[in-house]
């Protein structure tokens, strides 16, 4: 099975390299491809698919039912009691504030006196085809972001299709193997595993934060994956820690992106046509370019 994903990868790895220029390859990396970054700094990606067991879908019954705010909450506090997540785990908010629970108290709030039940519905729609831990995730963000909500909406007019990408939630400090103790969780619980290639689990980070990634693949077609990150051990200034302690384990982010049938053929909707779409509905987008991707990746962040 790993000899087929690594065959794909090199195709993949020999397409991308002809369609773009700058990019290089190497014969003794074939699944890998580099960017140079600078005159001395380049960054490779790998890119060998992870290979995990299908799994099936375990909340679907709880949200393709749901129609309304009160029942798309009912549904999340079901889910949320299904299986452990971190508040359920021992020592894991020994270093959060009380006020992470204040914070999704208000999020809660706000969305019945704020939301009506066709968002509820778009939302329950959503997650209906990812498993319980992202569900319950991606909920917590959209009711949180103003800019996710609408692009759910702006995703039913255009007859675009929403698609999750990835999840980042922010842990402690590495001292208190804070992400360590929501990986064993997410592996032993929830049916997560890391990549079966080693140089792609972990990662650490020059400005002082590491992150573990971990993936799902369910029955449906959907493939989910998530980055667990902290804080360093010689970083107390790192801020995902101090994220952490305020706003406890939601998401960092919630990635998306959107997808369209042109021809009977479906195309990736460019991120020029979802920031214009976003701006359409009033919600000022940023885009940044990190010079370690050099416009191979654009990250969008909207104005808080």
């Amino acid at each position: 099975m790993f000899q087929q994903h690594e065959e794909f990868a090199v195709q993949l790895v020999n397409d991308v390299s002809s369609r773009f220029t700058g990019l290089r390859t190497t014969p003794e990396k074939q699944c890998q491809i580099t960017l140079p970054c600078s005159t001395q700094e380049s960054s490779s990606i790998e890119l060998t698919p992870f290979a995990v067991e299908a799994k099936t879908t375990d909340d679907k019954q709880l949200f393709n039912t749901v129609h309304t705010v009160d029942e798309l909450l009912t549904a999340y506090t079901q889910a949320r009691q299904l299986k452990p997540f971190e508040e359920d785990l021992a020592h894991a908010c020994d270093y959060v504030s009380d006020y992470a629970t204040e914070f999704l108290a208000t999020i809660f709030n706000h969305a019945r006196q704020q939301i009506n039940d066709e968002d509820a519905r778009r939302i329950a729609e959503f997650v209906s085809s990812l498993d319980l831990y992202t569900a319950v995730k991606s909920i917590e963000s959209l009711l949180n972001s103003q800019a996710d909500l609408i692009l759910l909406k702006i995703a039913e007019v255009q007859g675009w299709t929403l698609h999750f990408d990835h999840l980042a939630i922010r842990c402690g400090c590495a001292e208190r193997e804070d992400a360590e103790r929501v990986v064993e969780n997410l592996c032993g619980h929830h049916g997560y595993l890391p990549c079966q290639i080693n140089s792609e689990n972990y990662f650490q980070f020059e400005d002082g934060w590491d992150a573990y990634v971990l993936y799902k693949m369910l029955e449906n077609g959907q493939q989910l994956r998530l980055f667990i990150d902290q804080s360093s051990v010689a970083n107390s200034p790192q801020i995902i820690q101090h994220w952490n302690y305020v706003y406890g384990y939601t998401a960092h982010h919630l990635a998306l992106r959107a997808t369209h049938i042109i021809h009977e053929q479906r195309r990736e909707v460019s991120l020029l046509d979802l920031i214009s779409a976003l701006e359409h509905n009033n919600i000022n987008v940023m885009t940044a370019t990190g010079q370690f991707t050099s416009g191979l990746l654009e990250q969008v962040f909207t104005r808080p």
